[in-house]
Formats: C-alpha cells, sequence, structure tokens
C-alpha cells in the first residue's frame, strides 16, 4: 500500500494541505502518513534560548510538548476519518532538524509522494513549513507537493479536493518530461492532463529591429516547433491510455504563460520537473519553476531529477 507523507506543524496554515493529501491518497489508493517534526530544543523557547539548570524540568517541558503535537495530529487525523471514503491515516512525531527529519522519514517508509504547504507571495510565512518546503524539494527522495494556502484559514470541516486536470509544463527537454513518471498513476480513470510549452515571440529589444514579415516567420516555426513537439508527447501518452491534451500559447515570459494557462484551464495541480543544484538549488526552466511555486494559488508538483538526469548536480 502507497504511503503518503504529509507533513504539519500545528498551525492552519499547514492544515491546509490537507484536502489535497486527502484527494491524491484517493487517487493512488495509499494511507497518509502525517508527520510533526519537534524542534532538538523545544523548551529553550521557555527560557529565551538559554538551558534550564534542572534536567527534570527539561523533561517535563519536553513531554508537554510531545503531548500536545500528539494531541494536534489526533485531531487531524479525526477530522480526515469525517469523510467520506476516508484513507487510512496513521500519525508521527520526528525529532531534529526539520528538513532531515522528514527527507528520512520519507525514505523510511519509501513515500510516493510529500505533501507540505508553502508560503505566497511577499513576506516570510508564519510558521516552519514554509521556509523548509525550498529544501525539502532539493533534498527529497520522492515527489513533493507543495500548496500555498489562502489567507483565511480552513474551515473545521475538510473541503474536497479532486484531480480532474494536471498542467505539465516542458520546456522540449527529455529532463523536463521526467515528471510524467510520477505523475502518471495520478492520470487513471480519465484525469486529463494538459501538457504544455510556450511560443515564445522574439524578444521585444530584437522586434524593434525586425521587418513585420521577419517578426511572423519566426512566430510561425517557433508555432511549428512546438505544436509538433507537444503532439509527439501527446501521442505517447494517449497511447498509454492517458487522457492528453496540449496548449501552445504566444508568450514571452514562459512563468505567466505557466500561469495564465493553469487558471483559464482551471487546473487542479501544476507539474514540473526540477533540479537540485547546488545549495540555492535552480529548477528546470531556469527560475520559472520558482516563480510558479511561489505565485500559483494552485497545487503544485515538483519532482527532482535524479542526479544523473540533472548533469550530476
Amino acid at each position: 500500500m502507497p504511503t503518503l507523507l504529509v507533513a504539519l506543524d500545528g498551525s492552519s496554515f499547514a492544515d491546509a494541505s490537507l484536502p489535497v493529501a486527502v484527494g491524491l491518497a484517493r487517487r493512488l489508493r495509499a494511507d497518509l502518513l502525517l508527520v510533526s517534526v519537534l524542534d532538538s530544543d523545544p523548551w529553550r523557547y521557555a527560557t529565551g534560548g538559554a538551558p534550564f539548570a534542572d534536567s527534570r524540568l527539561e523533561d517535563e517541558h519536553a513531554a508537554e510538548w510531545r503531548t500536545a503535537v500528539q494531541r494536534y495530529l489526533d485531531g487531524a487525523a479525526a477530522r480526515i476519518a469525517m469523510l467520506t471514503n476516508a484513507p487510512v491515516v496513521h500519525t508521527r512525531i520526528l525529532t531534529g532538524p526539520i528538513a532531515d527529519a522528514l527527507v528520512g522519514c520519507a525514505t523510511a517508509v519509501n513515500a510516493a509522494m510529500l505533501v507540505v504547504t508553502t508560503h505566497g507571495r511577499g513576506g516570510p510565512s508564519r510558521a516552519w513549513l514554509g521556509s523548509v518546503a525550498d529544501a525539502l524539494i532539493r533534498l527529497s527522495p520522492v515527489p513533493v507537493v507543495a500548496v500555498r494556502p489562502a489567507d483565511a484559514p480552513p474551515p473545521q470541516t475538510l473541503p474536497e479536493w479532486q484531480l480532474r486536470r494536471v498542467l505539465v509544463p516542458l520546456d522540449g527537454s527529455p529532463d523536463s518530461e521526467s515528471v510524467l513518471t510520477p505523475l502518471k498513476p495520478l492520470l487513471a480513470d480519465s484525469v486529463e492532463c494538459v501538457l504544455m510549452r510556450a511560443v515564445s515571440p522574439l524578444h521585444p529589444m530584437l522586434r524593434a529591429v525586425a521587418t513585420g514579415a521577419e517578426y511572423e516567420r519566426d512566430l510561425a516555426e517557433q508555432r511549428t516547433l512546438v505544436t509538433r513537439y507537444l503532439t509527439g508527447v501527446e501521442g505517447a501518452l494517449q497511447r498509454e491510455g492517458v487522457a492528453a491534451t496540449h496548449c501552445a500559447p504566444e508568450e514571452f515570459d514562459p512563468q505567466r504563460a505557466i500561469g495564465d494557462c493553469a487558471d483559464s484551464l482551471d487546473v487542479d495541480l501544476i507539474a514540473l520537473a526540477t533540479r537540485g543544484r547546488g545549495p540555492v538549488g535552480r529548477l528546470l526552466l531556469g527560475s520559472v519553476a520558482d516563480k510558479v511555486l511561489r505565485t500559483t494559488s494552485h497545487p503544485v508538483l515538483l519532482h527532482r531529477m535524479p542526479a544523473t538526469a540533472a548533469g550530476g548536480a
């Protein structure tokens, strides 16, 4: 039975990922493992960072903290259990550095995906998940589904989230297509997979010196190449029984093209392949995937390519 790992930190901000996690678990016929990570020294907050002189007092605060976290996880599990066709839910408390603990757990349970919330545009998050999501995307051995919550806290009764349509932006490379591998199990039962690659007009600076005929010729060539590429990938998916279609918007800014397509098509998920290069971790399509993650209101599945596919980075 597959397992989806859901990272929670005790906030309503984190709880916004629960409907997406439940919807994905239903499609994959997977169990949910709700986890929260205890800070290595949670009781330090009571002393302004100074250690307790009494080790017994440290143990008491640690026990209180663990009890509170378990109560929170049990409450989240109970909310899920109230749903129709609810997946099986387990809970676990981890300790240690947050990203390392989550990645270690995902590896240990052979998780199919890791679901987290991430902060929205403009400013830091109010909880640890916002600052940890980037590290998880770089380090996770499994795809990460990042959910950016609305400003309003989620209702006590979890809303329904269903996967009906997925947008898959591609850049013409086999590396970008690698996201289709973890995505395919979600595409059964007529879930529509919309492949997208933007037709990029001439750069505005070049357009200023190009004649109208040159501009139109270049645009027509781009349109032909992009359509041929998308049609090829689409056909391969259709032969595997996937309900695949494609779109090729004319837009110089890929991030804007992805956002506009996601909104106009009312997709339920955007799926992108990523690279985990260096301490910052550059994403496939340059910084486009990073911009999409930080601006879209749609959940984003990010698949980190293996080192061999990512050029050993």
